[in-house]
């Protein structure tokens, strides 16, 4: 993105064994000014920076649906994923929230990027749009949603 002139930032949220590695790697590419690593954060923390953010990414070979995703929706951030398992495309497409790429695709991952930042006509629509995705998937409204199946099949209380 940058190579395209793009003015781009990369926050990498949290922490991980590849943290080092990455850094290294940032730097060696001279992105010291552009890529952020924050280490872990607590909720409030982790809150307050999705609602800074325009986009999450998680370009991600495995992990077929991440609680990630949910914690950017939640903050109205729009998500870019991997295709890993299925999941992305049955979630963020579906739900117009997000744009899929394919696993390990560094072209399709830049493309989608652009077009999200490029091709986003009403953010605070898409934004909305977000939270209201997740509204119905917090554990809350999960476990609204058992107590009503206990009332109803078994007459629970």
């Amino acid at each position: 993105l940058r190579q395209a002139g793009r003015r781009v930032e990369l926050v990498v949220m949290g922490d991980g064994p590849l943290r080092g590695e990455l850094e290294a790697t940032a730097t060696r590419l001279g992105l010291d000014g552009a890529v952020e690593f924050t280490g872990r954060l607590d909720r409030a923390q982790l809150n307050h920076r999705f609602r800074e953010a325009d986009l999450a990414v998680q370009p991600s070979t495995s992990e077929a649906f991440a609680k990630a995703w949910l914690d950017a929706l939640a903050n109205g951030v729009p998500v870019v994923a991997t295709n890993a398992g299925g999941m992305a495309e049955l979630f963020l497409a579906a739900n117009g929230v997000g744009w899929v790429v394919p696993p390990s695709d560094d072209d399709a991952l830049a493309d989608a990027i652009t077009a999200a930042l490029d091709g986003v006509e009403d953010w605070s629509e898409l934004r909305s749009r977000c939270r209201a995705t997740v509204e119905g998937h917090t554990l809350e409204a999960w476990a609204g949603r058992f107590a009503a199946h206990s009332r109803s099949g078994w007459g629970a209380s």
